[in-house]
């Protein structure tokens, strides 16, 4: 049988919905398969898996699970209990904890072992308390509110629950609400109450009641919607990947409505005009020719009855903000951008670190420093440095921070450089993880300073991040150090510039300088590995990462290379052997490389490894300085000499001068190697 499980509210935050349906998907899915009514192969809690289907409106959340059992399966599990050494005591209590006779209990190792039975119940008793656990827990860490008189909690108000496991009624209570068959349709378009016969009701009866269940499908219905309303006038809209999911869960049921205003309002930075509509009005902006025009589709959640009545809301509104941000852009212009820098002293950065204005001169040195390795002008570095944070002291800014970096490359413009001008607004991207990364060289040079900053200075006053918090977005400040880093290649050392950004900070920090540094290096290490998870198995990460990332353009060539050996089947035979040789080396005392010529080696096998390390250094200085997989392909040429002189010497022989030949030629073959990745940290045995 089928369970469906609704819970209807007061509209929801719409950037929630998806959040709780996820959070319902995994709750939901792991009380079934606790509960035995369930068994998915493979499952493993992250997710539902096929059998769950998910649906949240801004008045609803949903979940139906196909093929539940009707009883649960019967329970039969091996449990350990008590050592065995703790006698018949501690045996009788384990077994009445079981429900077991002593005489019913094992030993295996050193622990009693016990089987735990129980008959599996019908489902409509299991299911009650599950679900209600299962709602209760839903909000997470999404701000609740209360209402009524009723002791819960949950962001917005709980109306109604549908709860049918096939065609019976779950019975719970939630909220002082109790558990039905009765859903409800459209706010203002459905009529009235629904009753549900059984889950496989559920769809169509909401469909009837002008209610798109489905976010996927309501998402393409609302597409549809702004595309055939912007098209009723000739325009294409604009496409936005995160103001369709917002708004697609603002309605349950979309209609498009044009909306026009004037077109004088063009004469602000388009940015001005596309945020206003996009973050305040949740407009889609429409585009003429691929360029910006004076119009705009909104989404109504009921069909437009009166066209004329309702265009002119939309655009009364809008108006409205248009006025508000020429009037802040106007009064902006009245002070020069570089007249501002000076009032940024008035605004604090962090308590302990000083104002933005102290921020901005230390953001300048550091840019200045990065310039070279970026082939940028140091002096337009300093400037943009020193411009980069000038709009916050700006009306338009204060009233729509979504802005800051965009008024300011609008008001450099004109009297500074193109390149300075998009420096002040790309110093700011990414915006987000996953975000586009400065196009300009100077931007990405004021961007890396101004995270450095941040980073030691949040770190160096004990405010790092936790495992749950992170305040100040420091991962996220790394993490796009980093991808700029790798995109634009500059050859610096990681650790140089952290020094350095120490070295601007050094009279308000409280932590030592080289705790300070490893700190931060460590925690880059942790972003990088996670942005490399998706390249390469954990373990050739791990390798990479253990040979040093002070470079990490170089760096990320290394995992690229290996990643591309470890794919190789040959690839197993050389991790062991070079393994091998580096286990050696860190055990041995004696690291010197022998005489360079053959004939130094007293024996057959010796000279003959000698010889094929000898063409491994020439294949190597052949190729280019950056080509690690070159490099690493030539150690796999060079693994079966390794190999076969493990197999005929003992490298670690009685006669000290033959030891110290040995370990000298291994040496040799390590340092070829151990700077590229750490072999030990790779799984030799392939899956």
């Amino acid at each position: 049988m089928d369970l469906l499980l609704e819970i209807g509210t007061e509209e929801l935050p719409a950037g929630w919905i998806n959040t709780a349906l996820g959070n319902l998907d995994r709750a939901l899915g792991e009380a079934v398969l606790d509960a035995r009514l369930l068994v998915w192969q493979g499952h493993d809690k992250a997710g539902a898996g096929p059998n769950i289907e998910l649906y949240g409106t801004p008045r609803r959340l949903a979940a139906i699970v196909r093929g539940i059992n009707e009883r649960q399966n019967d329970l039969e599990e091996r449990v350990e209990g008590p050592p065995a050494k703790a006698g018949a005591k501690a045996a009788a209590g384990f077994a009445k904890k079981l429900g077991l006779a002593e005489s019913e209990l094992t030993v295996e190792g050193e622990r009693f072992v016990g089987i735990r039975r129980a008959a599996g119940k019908p489902a409509l008793e299991v299911l009650a308390p599950l679900l209600e656990r299962v709602v209760r827990t839903l909000p997470a860490k999404q701000k609740s509110m209360r209402w009524g008189d009723e002791d819960v909690a949950f962001p917005r108000p709980v109306r109604w629950l549908v709860a049918l496991a096939g065609s019976e009624v779950v019975p719970f209570t939630y909220g002082g609400v109790r558990s039905g068959r009765t859903t409800r349709g459209h706010r203002f378009l459905g009529s009235g109450a629904l009753e549900l016969g059984s889950p496989t009701d559920y769809l169509a009866a909401l469909s009837n009641a002008h209610v798109i269940a489905s976010f996927a499908d309501r998402r393409k219905a609302t597409w549809d919607a702004v595309v055939a309303a912007a098209a009723t006038a000739g325009f294409t809209p604009l496409p936005n990947e995160g103001l369709l999911d917002q708004v697609a869960n603002l309605v349950e049921e979309p209609h498009g409505v044009l909306g026009r205003f004037e077109a004088d309002y063009l004469a602000l930075p388009p940015e001005v005009v596309r945020s206003e509509m996009q973050h305040h009005q949740r407009y889609f902006p429409l585009a003429e020719g691929g360029k910006l025009t004076n119009a705009f589709v909104a989404v109504a959640n009921v069909p437009v009855a009166d066209p004329a009545l309702s265009r002119a809301g939309y655009e009364r509104v809008l108006r409205a903000r248009l006025s508000d941000a020429r009037f802040f852009f106007d009064e902006d212009r009245k002070v020069l951008l570089e007249d501002r820098v000076d009032r940024l002293d008035r605004i604090v950065f962090q308590q302990e670190l000083g104002s933005i204005g102290d921020k901005v001169r230390r953001v300048e040195a550091l840019s200045q420093e990065l310039a070279l390795a970026f082939g940028v002008s140091a002096g337009d570095a300093k400037t943009a440095a020193r411009l980069s944070k000038a709009d916050l002291t700006t009306g338009m800014v204060g009233e729509f921070p979504e802005l800051q970096g965009v008024m300011g490359r609008a008001y450099a413009a004109g009297r500074f450089s193109d390149a300075i001008a998009e420096a002040i607004e790309e110093h700011y991207a990414p915006r987000t993880a996953e975000g586009e990364l400065p196009r300009g060289a100077l931007g990405a040079v004021v961007g890396v300073a101004d995270r450095l900053d941040t980073l030691v200075g949040i770190f160096g006053i004990g405010k790092e991040p936790s495992a749950s918090a992170d305040p100040f977005a420091l991962r996220r400040a790394a993490i796009a150090t980093i991808r700029i880093l790798l995109a634009f290649k500059p050859q610096l050392s990681l650790e140089a510039l952290v020094d350095k950004a120490i070295e601007q900070l050094h009279s308000k920090l409280t932590a030592q300088p080289g705790e300070l540094r490893a700190k931060i290096v460590e925690f880059f290490g942790g972003r990088l590995r996670s942005l490399w998870a998706e390249r390469a198995p954990a373990d050739v990460v791990d390798a990479v990462l253990a040979a040093g990332f002070d470079n990490l353009p170089a760096a990320d060539r290394r995992l690229e290379g290996l990643a591309a050996l470890y794919r190789q089947p040959e690839f197993g035979a050389i991790a062991e052997t070079f393994t091998r040789v580096a286990n050696l080396m860190a055990q041995a005392r004696e690291k010197r490389f022998a005489a360079a010529e053959a004939a130094s080696y007293a024996d057959v096998e010796e000279a003959a490894l000698h010889d094929a390390f000898a063409a491994h250094l020439a294949r190597v200085a052949a190729a280019a300085p950056d080509d690690y997989l070159a490099r690493l392909r030539s150690l796999g040429q060079l693994q079966p000499s390794v190999a076969r002189f493990f197999a005929e010497v003992m490298v670690m022989a009685d006669d000290a001068d033959v030891r110290a030949r040995r370990l000298g030629l291994l040496a040799g073959i390590e340092q070829s190697f151990t700077p590229i990745a750490d072999f030990r940290r790779i799984q030799t045995k392939r899956q």
